[in-house]
């Protein structure tokens, strides 16, 4: 009789790995924090300082619907946003991923390099 047992096979963990995934979501945690914090900021600066008002008065002056007005206060308000946390978002998608990668195989399984 032949065993066909086709379930993958567990592994143990390695320790070294599982401290990787910590800092790496200890790190993941804080940037998180970050960018909540910058954001309360941002918004509370905008309402304290007078900068919404400003804008609204601003954008009144080219139009009066309502609708448009809206619309261009939001895409304001998002591309300065963006362009506040856009470090921050770099950082976060791309660099620390990136030193955490490890050991990478391509598909095919041909290149192996560590980071």
């Amino acid at each position: 009789m032949e065993n066909n047992d086709t379930s993958p096979q567990i592994s143990a963990l390695d320790p070294e790995r599982q401290q990787q995934a910590k800092h790496y979501a200890r790190i993941s945690r804080r940037l998180m924090l970050v960018n909540l914090a910058i954001g309360i900021v941002y918004l509370v600066a905008w309402l304290v300082l007078g900068w919404s008002a400003d804008l609204k008065a601003t954008l009144m002056q080219y139009t009066t619907n309502q609708w448009l007005l809206v619309a261009t206060y939001a895409l304001v308000f998002g591309v300065i946003f963006g362009l506040i946390n856009l470090p921050l978002s770099y950082y976060e998608g791309f660099v620390l991923p990136h030193r955490f990668v490890g050991e990478v195989t391509n598909r095919c399984g041909q290149m192996s390099w560590r980071s």
